[in-house]
């Protein structure tokens, strides 16, 4: 097996090899549930940011209902700790002044 020279290093180096696709069939259908399961999560997550910044903007009622639901939604699926959503109810509470 030849090795590269690598400049920066000073030292022959095994190639490299990137890993693009999974060889194993188990491996193929964990990749392609995974990449569904990062699009449904990035969703959520937006979903969450942006009715958060909504209560930030203007401090209704209705705004921070829905700003509450879903941060409790990406509590359920695990995307933010249950303590920054009590630490998120918190301020936004704070911002419409009830408790």
């Amino acid at each position: 097996m030849a090795f590269e020279k690598l400049p920066i290093l000073g030292y022959n180096h095994p190639p490299v090899q990137k890993v693009d696709m999974p060889i194993l069939k188990n491996a193929k259908k964990a990749l392609r549930s995974s990449k569904r399961k990062a699009m449904v999560n990035i969703r959520v997550r937006s979903r969450m940011k942006s009715a958060v910044d909504a209560v930030k903007v203007a401090a209704t009622q209705e705004n921070i209902s829905e700003a509450f639901s879903r941060i409790d939604k990406a509590v359920k699926k695990n995307l933010i700790h249950k303590n920054k959503a009590a630490h998120l109810k918190s301020q936004l509470s704070k911002k419409l002044g009830t408790k």
